[in-house]
């Protein structure tokens, strides 16, 4: 297959605290943020950096052109090689306090959306160490800065975790091989191979550490609980369900709202909440029954969280009424349905 069309099928949307990792290496470049914001601003794609995240194709465009605005043919390199935990956001952060690699491993597999959508990372151990595959959603053919930036900063934020600088045992990229890759054997020191079937890194067995550098499994579970109440807030889709449930998650810690108090938080006409609703098939309070199960199943995972802040979270006022819930959400007490999750992590 020819290497063509790099932006094809590029989607998703990228965190702008991720986005950080970017402006930061081109200031180190030369280019400040305010300066590659105001070339980008004479494109046809646009974009607001004060929002929570943007679109995959935006962000491609941005690497593409701060290459060659610097210019820097190696500059997703760069960015990668820029990226700090703090890039990552919650998952960087539960990611540091993860105790070991199955933990860490986890992590980055459930909350790497949080980050970004536009690469999924499987990481799987074998034999050898860790191996870590990069898929591009719906583009077969990543364009060459993304690839690199995302090799380039899976490293760097492997040797932030793990304290370890042993080099890669190898490197797969699917672009064809550069002219130069002085850059590329400088920050990886290893076997590089181009135009490979897939992208992806295998770190050696020095990574697989019981014990990470910064374990703090207290810590950790905060960091979990937290992430997973922002996997709730993220947009899924358009659908009315998806935005009514999320306005639901934080309404519902002040107690049960009504739907007249959910359309004003949605700013949208009560009878048009309760028409759209209708025309999911579904109605006020089976979306309100089917969000507070939903809710309760993730915060039952959160151990730092009792069995009175889940009930307070989901906006029950008496321990009796939460009880008799969640036997109809889960047909177990919650005291029954926690111990069971401890006893399947033992």
């Amino acid at each position: 297959m020819k290497y063509g069309a790099v932006n094809q099928g590029i989607t998703g949307m990228v965190s702008t605290k991720f986005l950080e990792s970017l402006f930061e290496a081109s200031h180190e470049k030369g280019m400040d943020k305010e300066q590659l914001l105001n070339e980008a601003s004479s494109s046809p794609i646009s974009f607001d950096t004060n929002l929570d995240c943007i679109s995959g194709s935006d962000y491609v465009y941005l690497l593409k052109l701060a290459t060659e605005k610097l210019p820097d043919p190696d500059f997703g390199l760069h960015v990668g090689e820029a990226i700090k935990p703090r890039h990552y956001g919650v998952l960087g952060y539960a990611c540091m306090s993860s105790k070991g690699v199955e933990d860490l491993i986890r992590r980055v597999d459930r909350y790497q959306c949080l980050v970004s959508n536009i690469c999924s990372v499987s990481t799987t151990k074998n034999n050898d160490g860790i191996v870590q595959v990069f898929s591009f959603g719906t583009c077969p053919l990543p364009p060459r800065q993304l690839a690199e930036e995302n090799i380039a900063g899976a490293l760097t934020f492997a040797k932030w975790i793990s304290g370890c600088n042993t080099p890669p045992l190898y490197i797969h990229f699917q672009h064809p091989e550069p002219k130069n890759t002085g850059e590329h054997q400088r920050i990886f020191n290893c076997p590089i191979f181009f135009n490979q079937d897939r992208t992806e890194i295998q770190l050696p067995k020095e990574y697989i550490l019981e014990d990470l550098p910064q374990a703090d499994p207290s810590f950790a579970k905060k960091m979990d609980r937290y992430a997973e109440e922002q996997i709730l807030k993220l947009p899924q889709s358009d659908s009315i369900i998806d935005q009514a449930s999320v306005k639901l998650a934080d309404l519902l810690q002040s107690g049960i709202p009504s739907i007249e108090k959910l359309a004003d938080a949605m700013d949208i006409n009560i009878r048009t909440l309760q028409r759209q609703l209708k025309a999911e098939g579904l109605g006020y309070k089976a979306l309100l029954e089917t969000t507070r199960g939903q809710l309760a199943s993730i915060y039952m995972q959160q151990e730092s969280l009792s069995l009175t802040d889940i009930a307070f979270l989901l906006g029950f006022s008496e321990q009796s009424s939460f009880q008799r819930a969640f036997k109809r959400w889960t047909g177990d007490t919650p005291g029954k349905y926690r111990k069971s999750l401890c006893n399947d992590t033992v």
